[in-house]
């Protein structure tokens, strides 16, 4: 657990002088192995993925709303929902993603 929660420290803090100014871009690597099978996700973090991201998370923030106000006497407004949020995911992963195998995951 306190290996998680350093690795999202450390994250946040490169984060932060990303959007300080103080360094151009920001790439983050989790290792995944299983015995002799190893496969690296890598995240990238630039001016680019920023502004896809908030542009993703605006869109997907006012179909939300939306979907809110229009499907609110649904019996499947929920199933609706989970659904949209994996969509946002998805492309949220497809827009940092610096690995073939996470392009493939997103």
């Amino acid at each position: 657990m306190t290996i998680i929660l350093s690795s999202i420290f450390f994250c946040l803090f490169f984060l932060v002088l990303f959007l300080s100014g103080k360094i151009g871009s920001v790439i983050v690597t989790f290792p995944l192995r299983v015995s002799i099978f190893s496969i690296d996700f890598s995240f990238i973090f630039d001016r680019m993925s920023i502004r896809g991201i908030g542009l993703v998370l605006l869109i997907s923030g006012c179909v939300f709303l939306f979907s809110h106000v229009y499907m609110s006497g649904d019996i499947n407004a929920n199933r609706f929902i989970l659904l949209l949020a994996g969509f946002v995911l998805s492309m949220l992963i497809l827009l940092v993603s610096n690995s073939i195998p996470l392009l493939l995951v997103g």
